[in-house]
């Protein structure tokens, strides 16, 4: 059994389907765990593959540590590796005629909680269902802050104005999780949207009547002119939802998982998601690809 060659011809197989190129890179590179694991067990030759040693992989994944943390593999990621030899498992039956015995182990994956994600024409709607008032436009602030930026809850509840380089359209996150920094980039849309809102909604909000502090330092405020809680920004977020008709139980994180399954789908390197997102390893990254691929 040679692994480059069997990697090179599930890649060209996955690229004849129309796959994106992610994809096309990054499943053959997971395949290679379970043909070094095969070998490893004296299997060399597809053919002699069975339930028993298929059983034993997934034993090996549950198992086996993370490979850039403490502990061992999440069951998102064992789902989406046992998804991938799936995938493996329908190239070897049409291109060799060989049915690799392994469905056991995909029936009996965990169950794990389903990931809501908005489509591009629901983060539409979501955009047309804001006002043009101050809270419009801090509406507006709040999509491109946890969906054009793809920051978490607490990322975008502790946000100050210093975090903001309108000129280089920047956002640092200062205490993202594990308390590590990264830089954000962001769309000039989104910079006229922060620019408006600074320049126009925030100070109304300021000065409001229900406002007691007008020297602020956060980036998103309340009507009281308080930093604007995670719980508050939520209800709103659950308002704009209803008003456009998005009949999904979403949250704040939901524009996260949203915008990396955009990335996706529009073939940005998974890399690239990852630092966008802060995430520690690229297996938290590659677990949006089974829903950027559905």
């Amino acid at each position: 059994m040679n692994q480059e060659y069997l990697q090179e011809s599930y890649a060209e197989w996955l690229q004849a389907l129309g796959y994106s190129e992610s994809v096309i890179y990054y499943y053959p590179k997971q395949i290679r765990e379970f043909l070094s694991f095969l070998e490893a067990n004296n299997i060399h030759q597809l053919e002699n593959i069975t339930e028993a040693i298929g059983l034993a992989y997934k034993a090996h994944l549950t198992t086996r540590n993370h490979q850039r943390r403490k502990g061992t593999l999440s069951t998102s990621y064992l789902n989406k590796n046992l998804g991938i030899v799936k995938s493996f498992g329908k190239f070897t039956k049409e291109i060799y005629g060989i049915v690799l015995p392994l469905s056991i182990i995909i029936q009996e994956k965990a169950t794990t909680k389903n990931t809501i994600v908005l489509t591009v024409q629901e983060i539409k709607q979501l955009y047309r269902a804001i006002k043009t008032d101050a809270l419009g436009q801090r509406d507006r602030a709040m999509l491109g802050i946890y969906y054009g930026c793809g920051l978490r809850r607490s990322e975008g509840e502790q946000l100050n104005l210093t975090d903001i380089n309108l000129n280089e359209k920047l956002l640092l996150v200062k205490k993202g999780k594990n308390n590590k920094e990264r830089i954000v980039p962001f769309t000039e849309n989104i910079r006229n949207d922060f620019s408006n809102y600074l320049d126009y909604g925030r100070k109304q909000l300021l000065n409001s009547l229900w406002s007691n502090n007008n020297q602020h330092e956060s980036f998103l405020v309340s009507r009281k002119g308080n930093r604007a809680s995670a719980g508050n920004i939520y209800s709103r977020l659950k308002k704009l939802a209803l008003i456009a008709n998005i009949d999904k139980k979403i949250g704040l994180h939901t524009l996260r998982h949203s915008i990396a399954t955009h990335l996706l789908q529009q073939e940005m390197e998974l890399e690239s998601i990852q630092y966008f997102l802060g995430h520690s390893s690229l297996e938290s990254t590659q677990t949006y690809m089974h829903i950027a691929n559905e």
